[in-house]
């Protein structure tokens, strides 16, 4: 009977191979099952509502399992449209190992005392995921076996539980008070987790045949997750390695009716005067009919035979036409040189921005929804973070009362609420200021639960330091809550760091030149890489005698250091045309980049100064701690620019003087030497930010720290 099975196996596989080559299966189906290797990527302390002493969760791995049917149709001779239908099993563990100071524990061992030592524990959360998935793609036939495939898949999850531990790991020989080496342990089910998650997945495939149209395909795949396991920050990335199997399914033959129609054209030239376009006309035309019968296909063969005259107007000489095109890159000083390299650089930045203490009402108001401050109710304050706030000094001044609020919950101090009016106007109304300071501490307290023992307040008319109330534009920063505390922290800077991107030379001088002695039809200067246009100029007639300036896009835009092109096309009004095309050098300078390469490298650290007061070049107490940090982050070999600002009320040259003082008064503060230090006064000839709302002109009258330190 053995021997039997076997010869009835053989014959099948030769009377698969028996089948014609050239019959090609029309879709294929079959199975798959893999081995997932998954790494968990997280970014949060516990799960809701289960306790966890974890400072937080980052990574995990695990092993997991895939299993399912699979669809495939050729869409053409490399392109396959495929379908997968299975279970998914991404589980993992993910562990956080945390060395905590001196804890009590107690020894297992007779006598069983208690003692203190430093002590290290494993975290660990086991993540038991299960999941139904269906994964369209599209695969490209490399070679005659080797495949790539991309999809995009949609997972349901069936079930999401998981297991919690605290392990205590050193000292080996103790326990925790309790007698147990594991606390914090809970189970369950994951909460609020995604029932629905989608992902790209990539992947390698080698098909080997076992019969013409069978194929066992080992496999290769990595899974991308567009979206979290849960609210919490938790995805899972998974690379699959497995195998396939799929049969193909031959289609019906049915008889080919293929018609051809073979054009056999041929055009005399002839050149006519008096004409002034060209002009087409038939001179005979002939057709024939031919089939030919090759096994079940019928070819019918149409030959259609046409004679053309093709008449165009004699065109008088052209005069020549001739192009060229001077660039040059500009840098911040104005500074030309000629064909440059373009430089895109990375730069490690730390931003400071200064937090105004003041609230600012409308004249005769003083109600805190009428401010420029963001109110939020109870519930939305246990949402909010300094850590989401963007990195804009205006929005920074929005959330001011929330940073306050915020820091308080976490700190010791109180604060001191000054109410003030402008003693004029709508704000002689009584007691508006008292108002404006018990609605300050009423958000303080209701919102974010401080308690009234913490506010303290003061009530009076100008404030202690007035902008100029003889205008409306001091009117309006006098109508104001003034906010001190005892303890700096609560009102100290908020700090920022990001990566700046910067292009040497910044901008990019493009001087197009022709000399004809006819007219221009039409001229463009496009710039441009890998076919992507950033910036063209066009016209019609001459090219103006002036050059173009391109401001270097430091966006997502330039990716490559392929080179930039520029090109310069014309067509005169005879016809003639011409194109030239330079090319600029673009190097990619990013920091891992220089970092790897060993180059020069940069780190730049950036301080505002809280507002001066008006007409003032003093530093108060606050500007003074800032003043003291900021000596930290300079280096020896640090260069420091100090660039002040003022407001739009004043004159000119009076607010560039005053902001020269201000800046020399910080340098003699810094205690930096002239030579490794740049004084820039802009005074009021740029405004930081818009003037119309007092916030804006406060914030303008600053200076600004920028040290930048080499990295080698």
């Amino acid at each position: 009977m053995k021997h039997i099975t076997i010869i009835i196996l053989l014959l099948a596989l030769i009377q698969c191979y028996r089948v014609d080559a050239q019959d090609k299966p029309s879709w294929y189906w079959g199975a798959y099952a893999g081995i997932n290797m998954n790494t968990h990527n997280a970014n949060f302390k516990e799960l809701q509502g289960y306790p966890n002493c974890c400072l937080q969760f980052e990574n995990g791995t695990g092993l997991g399992y895939a299993i399912g049917g699979l669809l495939q149709i050729p869409l053409n001779n490399a392109l396959y449209a495929g379908l997968r239908i299975g279970i998914h099993n991404p589980s993992g563990t993910l562990l956080s190992n945390e060395n905590i100071g001196f804890q009590f524990i107690r020894n297992p061992n007779a006598p069983f005392d208690t003692i203190g030592a430093p002590i290290t524990v494993e975290h660990s959360i086991i993540a038991n995921l299960l999941q139904i998935h269906i994964q369209p793609s599209l695969l490209y036939q490399i070679s005659n076996s080797l495949f790539v495939s991309a999809s995009v898949g949609a997972y349901y999850v069936m079930s999401a539980n998981f297991e919690q531990k605290e392990t205590l790991i050193s000292p080996s020989n103790a326990t925790f008070l309790d007698a147990k080496r594991v606390r914090n342990e809970a189970n369950g089910i994951i909460p609020e987790y995604s029932q629905i998650l989608l992902s790209g997945d990539i992947g390698l495939s080698y098909d080997l045949p076992i019969s013409h149209h069978m194929f066992i395909s080992p496999y290769i795949s990595y899974h991308l997750p567009f979206i979290s396991l849960s609210t919490l920050d938790w995805k899972v990335n998974t690379l699959q390695l497995g195998l396939s199997f799929k049969s193909g399914v031959l289609p019906t033959k049915e008889k080919l009716y293929i018609k051809d129609t073979i054009y056999q054209r041929d055009t005399i030239i002839h050149q006519i005067s008096g004409i002034t376009n060209i002009q087409h006309r038939i001179d005979r035309k002939s057709t024939e009919i031919k089939e030919k019968v090759i096994d079940n296909t019928i070819i019918q063969t149409i030959y259609m035979s046409e004679s053309y005259i093709k008449e165009i107007p004699i065109i008088k000489a052209k005069k020549a036409l001739s192009l060229s095109m001077q660039t040059s890159g500009i840098d911040k000083k104005g500074n030309r040189t000629k064909d440059p390299t373009i430089q895109i650089e990375e730069i490690e930045t730390t931003e400071t921005f200064p937090l105004l203490p003041y609230v600012f009402f409308n004249e005769g108001e003083y109600e805190l929804s009428s401010t420029a401050q963001h109110v939020l109710n109870s519930a939305e304050s246990k949402a909010f973070s300094e850590k989401n706030i963007s990195s804009s000094t205006l929005n920074i001044y929005k959330d001011m009362l929330n940073i306050i609020g915020f820091r308080m919950q976490a700190e010791k101090g109180s604060v001191l609420i000054i109410g003030n009016n402008n003693t004029s106007g709508k704000d002689t109304i009584e007691g508006i200021s008292e108002k404006r300071a018990n609605e300050v501490a009423k958000y303080l307290h209701n919102t974010w639960s401080i308690p009234n023992s913490r506010i303290n307040k003061v009530i009076g008319n100008l404030p202690k330091k007035p902008s100029s109330n003889t205008n409306p534009l001091g009117q309006a920063e006098n109508s104001r809550v003034e906010i001190e505390s005892n303890s700096l922290s609560l009102i100290k800077p908020i700090i920022k760091k990001t990566i700046e991107i910067s292009a040497n030379p910044p901008s990019l001088e493009i001087n197009p030149i022709e000399t004809s002695s006819d007219s221009l039809a039409s001229w463009d200067v496009s710039i441009m890489q890998n076919g992507i246009v950033f910036q063209m100029y066009k016209g019609t007639g001459k090219i103006p005698n002036q050059p173009y300036l391109w401001d270097i896009p430091v966006n997502k835009s330039i990716v490559t250091e392929e080179p930039i092109k520029v090109k310069l096309h014309a067509v005169d009004t005879n016809g003639n045309e011409q194109t030239i095309e330079k090319e600029i050098t673009l190097q990619q300078l990013t920091i891992k980049k220089k970092r790897e390469e060993f180059k020069d490298d940069k780190k730049i650290d950036k301080f505002s100064l809280l507002l001066f007061d008006h007409n003032s070049a003093e530093l108060d107490k606050k500007n003074v701690e800032i003043i003291n940090t900021i000596k930290s982050f300079i280096s020896p070999n640090s260069k420091v620019i100090i660039t002040g600002y003022a407001d739009i009320t004043g004159e000119k040259l009076y607010n560039q003087e005053l902001t020269k003082k201000r800046c020399l008064e910080v340098q003699k503060k810094l205690d930096i030497p002239d030579s490794r230090t740049d004084i820039i006064p802009m005074g009021s000839n740029i405004l930081l930010y818009n003037n119309d709302s007092p916030q804006g002109r406060s914030y303008s009258r600053t200076v600004q720290i920028q040290i930048e330190t080499p990295i080698h």
